[in-house]
């Protein structure tokens, strides 16, 4: 009867301490907003934000606003057509909205044709 008594306890203590754990886990994560323009301050719609090393992304929208969950210690990596990818790991966020300015890329269309 003692033994079943200490395993229920051992048990219930364990299943604390995970959900302690698992609790931790999620708490470090942060909420990112942020605006993405080009060299001239024009806002860039449709730019891919992605969360390096995942599936995860969003895009901006037509004001060059996005939003992104991610973890604390994660890199988002900005992508659109025509511009430089840019890569911004957390260490360089602050409470304020994140602005991206995005570089157009030097060998433009015509230099291809």
């Amino acid at each position: 009867m003692l033994a079943t008594k200490e395993k229920k306890l051992r048990t219930a203590v364990l299943a604390g301490l995970f959900c302690l754990l698992l609790s931790n886990v999620y708490a470090q994560t942060k909420t990112v907003r942020g605006r993405v323009t080009d060299s001239s301050g024009q806002a860039l719609s449709e730019v891919s934000v992605l969360l390096k090393g995942s599936q995860k992304g969003v895009i901006s929208n037509s004001d060059g606003i996005f939003t992104i969950t991610m973890p604390e210690n994660g890199e988002l990596i900005f992508s659109h057509i025509g511009y430089t990818i840019k890569t911004v790991p957390a260490s360089q966020f602050g409470n304020t909205p994140l602005n991206v300015v995005l570089q157009l890329q030097k060998n433009s269309l015509n230099d291809i044709v």
